[in-house]
C-alpha cells in the first residue's frame, strides 16, 4: 500500500525486498533493490544487500560486481571487502583472495 502511494520512495522497496529475502522469494528481492537503486543509485548498502542475495542465489560473479560498487561508493566498508572474498572463494578464485602471511 505505501508503494502505491509514494512510489518514489526507495525505502519502501527495501523493507519489501527485506521480507522477500526472508520468505526466500529472492528474483523478487532482486527486482526491489534494483528499484531502490534506481531510486537511490549512491547507496552503497543497497549494492551489499544485493549483493548477499545474489549470493544466496550463487550467482557470485553478480555478488562480486555489486560488492565491488559498493567499495567504491564507501571504500570504508568492511561487509563489501569480507563478502566479495567470500563470493571468490566460493568461485575457487584464489588467485584474486589476499591471504597475510606470517614469518
Amino acid at each position: 500500500m505505501a508503494i502505491k502511494i509514494y512510489p518514489n520512495e526507495h525505502s519502501f522497496y527495501l523493507n519489501r525486498a527485506d521480507v522477500y529475502v526472508e520468505m526466500g522469494m529472492y528474483p523478487q528481492a532482486i527486482a526491489d533493490y534494483d528499484k531502490a537503486l534506481a531510486l537511490k543509485p549512491n547507496d552503497y548498502k543497497i549494492y551489499i544487500a544485493r549483493g548477499l542475495v545474489y549470493y544466496n542465489m550463487k550467482h557470485y560473479d553478480e555478488a562480486i560486481l555489486d560488492y565491488s560498487f559498493a567499495m567504491e561508493l564507501n571504500p570504508t566498508t568492511h561487509h563489501a571487502y569480507l563478502n566479495r572474498g567470500l563470493a571468490y572463494h566460493a568461485l575457487r578464485r584464489f588467485e584474486v583472495c589476499r591471504y597475510w602471511q606470517f614469518n
